[in-house]
Parts: C-alpha cells; structure tokens; sequence
C-alpha cells in the first residue's frame, strides 16, 4: 500500500499539470501571469522539500507525510474558491509549500524498510518499484485530469483530488500507526544546527546521487520544452507529443516491475549510474538527428530505459551513505534538486537554443560530461578505500 501511496503523492502534481494553465487563462491571467502561476508552485516547493527533511528526522517521516497530505487536499479543495489570477498565486504558492513535504515523506518511510520476513529485497528493487508507481501516476494523473474536465468541469479535478489525497493522508496515519515503516531520530539530531545536519548528509555519495537527480531533471526539463517544437517542425500530428512520452513512461515502467528490477540490488553503483546517464546521452543525440517519427519512438524507448536504470541507482546510492538520523533531511534535499534541475533545464535551454535539434544536442554534451564526472566521484572512493587498506 506504500507503492499506492506513492503514487497518490505524485497525482498532487501530475493531475495539475494539464489544468492549471487553462485555468489562469479562465481567469484572465496574461501570459505573464500565467507563467508566474506555474513558476510559483516550484518557487516554493523547494523550500518545502528542504523544511520537509529536517521536521521528518525531527518528528518521524509518517506523521509529516500525514500532515502533508491533509493540508494539500484542503488547499486543493481552496482552487475551487479562487477568482481572480491573484488568487490563484497565493494558493499555488500555499500548495508548493505543502506539497513539498509529501515526496520526502513517502521516500523516506520507503527507504527506512528494512530487510524482514515479509521483505526478501532490498533498496534498490524497493526504490524500482516506487518509481514504477511513479510512472504509472504520470501516465494517469494527467489522463485522469483531462478525462474528468471533458465530462465534468475543471472543479472536479481538484475535488476529486482533494479527496483522494485525504483518503492517503487518512490511510496513513490510522492504518498503519502500529506498523513498523519507520525509524525516528534516536540520537542528538534533534538538538543539532541546520549547518551541522547539513554535514551529516554531505559526502561524495550523497552528491553523486544530487548531481544525478540535478541533471535528470535537467535534461527532463529540455525534453519537455524541445521535444513539442520537434514534433511541429517535422509536422508530425500534435498527438505524437504525448504519445513520445507516455513510450518513455511505459518503457520505464516496464522495467521497474519486471523481474528486471531485481537487478537493481547487484549492480554496481557506479557503472548502473555510467550505464543510466550514457543511454540518456544516446537517446537525446538520436532525436536531435533523426527526422522520421519511427526513430523517435526508439531514442524515446531509450530514454526510458536509461530513466529506468537511473532513478533506482540514484536513489539506492544517497541512501545507503546516510543514517537512518538524517535520511529525512537528505531526500528533503534531493528533491529540492529535482525541483531547481527543471526550473533550470527549461530557463537556460529557452536562452541558448531557438531550434530543437540545438537543444537536444547541447543536453547530449551535458550529459556526456555527466555520466564519466558521476562515474569517477564514485571510483575515487573505491581508490582511497584500498589504498588506506594496503
């Protein structure tokens, strides 16, 4: 039920992504306006991110992951009282902020798992399968919302919404109160300063894995704002947008629930972290040089797969180099980074490139920086480790 909530967590910010923008326009918003619409959501979820991880080490992932998820389906039900595109920025800056303590939440119970009788896999099937809920919720959420405006109203999306994520929050906090999912502070954590935390939960692993969610997330930001404008200037139909995405999706799904996810406890870090970014890098340089619609199905295949390959390593990698005192704290960071690497991707792609295929091939360099960097970070620890042994 974890890998439902999980999914749940993520339908806050998926089911929003196909109404929000015709939404400001109904309220006669500019497209300034609605630009800081969109902008404000991610503006302050970072900060709820970063809140996030030290009040889960403080007070228990469970309890912040409740608070969470009540207080963003009261402020989802709140879009249906807005008016004016003023308001409407306020509430998306409130529901930033809120919604920033869910992901760290829902990871962190994930991660605290541990090995047991009922539990014969470790962290790097169990972070597969999360991320397999996902990208199932990335497929439906935004079906879901467009399925629910065209027979409804565009209110519907956000009581429906509402009402799930209270279901979640509910779920969560009578369910499974007696369930052992966590593992709360023990130590002085509690008592320490924000700078010492911060030490706890900085190391060369820990920034593998930042660096590795920064540039997925760039790259995922390049791809959202490139690949539309690739598909009109090859006059392919508008649907080949969704439809490249949902191949990405389906791929990455596919192999975080089959028995290929098993791989992801055996494989070595660091080369599954080479393997991951070096398939991104193939499949972005594919669609900046491909015209057909056919090689586009396949560099997005590809992507998936990398994704897939990606996330699990990533995830595995930052949590098996913190403790379980300063895990909140961590994937509060983790997916601040995930919310600048977007912001960042689509900002600085929009001021160098003009032309798709220019985009593509500028995120095909970056990545071909990132993959060995990541790749060598990680052998250095190895290096130092046998050169202290010998």
């Amino acid at each position: 039920m974890l890998y439902v909530i999980a999914g749940i967590v993520f339908l806050d910010m998926f089911a929003q992504f196909p109404v929000m923008s015709p939404f400001a326009q109904s309220l006669g918003a500019s497209s300034v306006m609605i630009g800081i619409v969109m902008g404000s959501y991610s503006f302050t979820n970072l900060f709820g991110n970063i809140m996030a991880g030290k009040w889960i080490d403080r007070h228990g992932a469970r309890n912040i992951l409740v608070i969470g998820m009540i207080v963003t389906s009261i402020i989802f039900m709140c879009y249906t009282f807005v008016h004016t595109p003023a308001q409407l920025v306020l509430v998306r800056l409130a529901h930033g902020l809120s919604s920033g303590l869910l992901a760290p939440g829902i990871f962190t119970l994930l991660a605290n798992i541990r090995r047991s009788k009922q539990r014969s896999f470790g962290h790097g099937k169990n972070m597969a399968l999360s991320g397999a809920a996902i990208g199932i919720t990335a497929v439906v959420g935004p079906a879901f919302s467009g399925v629910m405006m065209g027979i409804f109203h565009i209110q519907a999306v956000f009581v429906s919404v509402s009402f799930i994520l209270l279901l979640g929050g509910l779920y969560i906090g009578v369910i499974t109160r007696h369930v052992d999912v966590e593992k709360k502070s023990e130590t002085g954590a509690k008592t320490e300063s924000t700078i010492t935390r911060l030490l706890q939960v900085i190391n060369r692993r820990t920034i593998q894995s930042y660096i590795g969610a920064f540039s997925l997330m760039v790259v995922m930001g390049v791809l959202t704002y490139m690949l539309p404008l690739k598909v009109l200037q090859l006059s392919f139909a508008d649907m080949n947008t969704g439809l490249l995405l949902s191949t990405f999706g389906v791929v990455a799904v596919l192999v975080f629930l089959l028995p290929t996810n098993r791989l992801f406890d055996r494989l070595n870090l660091d080369l599954s972290m080479l393997l991951g970014f070096s398939l991104l890098a193939v499949s972005i340089w594919l669609l900046s040089v491909c015209s057909g619609i056919v090689w586009m199905y396949i560099s997005m295949s590809i992507y998936g797969l990398g994704f897939a390959v990606i996330f699990p390593s990533i995830s595995r990698n930052l949590i098996e180099h913190v403790s379980d005192d300063y895990r909140g704290q961590a994937f509060g960071i983790f997916y601040g980074v995930f919310s600048v690497g977007v912001v960042v991707g689509s900002v600085v792609i929009g001021l160098i490139a003009s032309h798709a295929d220019d985009g593509f091939r500028f995120a095909a360099m970056f990545l071909t920086i990132v993959a060995p960097t990541i790749f060598i970070m990680g052998k250095r620890d190895v290096l130092r480790i046998r050169f202290v042994n010998r």
